[in-house]
C-alpha cells in the first residue's frame, strides 16, 4: 500500500466517523421533536379529564339544585294541601286545587330532570374514570418513554466529541486539497464524498467504470472520481487482497 493509498483509506475513516456525528446530530434534533410529542398527550389528557371534571361539576350543580326546588315545592304542596282542609269557599278551594295541580305535574318534571341529570352525571363519571386512567398512562410516559430520551440526549454530546476528537486526528495528516474537495462533495451528496469501487462500479452512484479508471484507482497514484457522480473512488484493500470478498453496495442512487 503507497502513501496516497493510505490517505484515501484514512479519508474513507473519516468519512465514516462524519457519518457517526451526523447520525448523532440527526439524533440530538429529533429527541425534542419526541418528548414534545409526549407532553402534548400529557396536555391534551389533562385537557380532556379537566374539561370532563367541569361538565360533571356543573351537572352535580344542576342536580342540586333541582333537588332543592323540588324540595321546596313538595314542602309548599304539603302546605297547600293543609290548607285545602280548611278553605270553604269554593272559589278558594278550586284556585288551590288548580294550584296543587300545576305543583304537582311541576314536581313530575323536576323528578325527571333530575333521573336525567343522574344518567348524565353516571356515564360523565364512568367517563372521568376513563379519563384519568388516560391521564395517567400519558404521565407514565415520562418514567417509561421520556426519561430514556432524555438520558440519551444527554448522552449524545459525549459521544459526538468522541467521534470529533477521533477525526480531527485522522485528517492532521491528510492532504489539504483532498480534504477541500472531500467537504465540498460531503455538502453536495448528502454526506458521502468517498467511496470504494464495489466489484467494477462505482460504490456511490453505481454506474459501471472503465477499465482504465478501475486500474487507477488500484493503483492509487493520484485522486480519482466517478466520472457520473463526482465522488472520489478508492480500492478497498480487503478487496485488493481478497478477490472473493463481497463488495459493499452502493452507499446512493445519486
Amino acid at each position: 500500500m503507497n502513501e496516497f493509498q493510505d490517505q484515501l483509506l484514512t479519508l474513507g475513516d473519516v468519512q465514516d466517523l462524519d457519518r457517526r456525528i451526523d447520525d448523532l446530530r440527526r439524533e440530538q434534533a429529533e429527541i425534542p421533536k419526541k418528548l414534545e410529542v409526549i407532553r402534548e398527550r400529557i396536555v391534551a389528557a389533562e385537557s380532556k379529564y379537566k374539561k370532563r371534571k367541569e361538565r360533571l361539576e356543573e351537572l352535580d350543580k344542576s342536580r342540586l339544585a333541582k333537588e332543592r326546588e323540588l324540595e321546596e315545592y313538595e314542602a309548599r304542596l304539603v302546605k297547600d294541601n293543609k290548607k285545602l282542609e280548611s278553605v270553604a269557599n269554593d272559589d278558594i278551594y278550586q284556585k288551590l286545587v288548580k294550584e296543587i295541580a300545576q305543583i304537582k305535574a311541576a314536581n313530575d318534571a323536576r323528578s325527571d330532570d333530575i333521573l336525567i341529570l343522574m344518567d348524565k352525571i353516571e356515564t360523565e363519571q364512568l367517563g372521568l374514570r376513563k379519563d384519568k386512567a388516560h391521564l395517567d398512562e400519558a404521565k407514565a410516559a415520562i418514567e417509561s418513554e421520556a426519561r430514556p430520551l432524555k438520558n440519551r440526549l444527554d448522552a449524545i454530546p459525549g459521544e459526538t466529541a468522541k467521534y470529533q476528537a477521533e477525526r480531527d486526528k485522522m485528517v492532521e495528516g491528510l492532504d489539504r486539497n483532498m480534504m477541500r474537495k472531500y467537504d465540498g462533495l460531503r455538502a453536495q451528496k448528502k454526506g458521502i464524498a468517498i467511496v470504494r469501487v464495489a466489484g467494477r462500479n462505482c460504490g456511490g452512484c453505481n454506474m459501471a467504470l472503465s477499465p482504465m479508471l478501475v486500474n487507477k484507482v488500484q493503483r492509487a497514484e493520484s485522486m480519482e472520481s466517478c466520472p457520473n457522480c463526482g465522488r472520489i473512488l478508492y480500492w478497498d484493500e480487503e478487496v485488493r487482497t481478497n478477490p472473493g470478498a463481497t463488495p459493499p453496495p452502493p452507499a446512493t442512487n445519486a
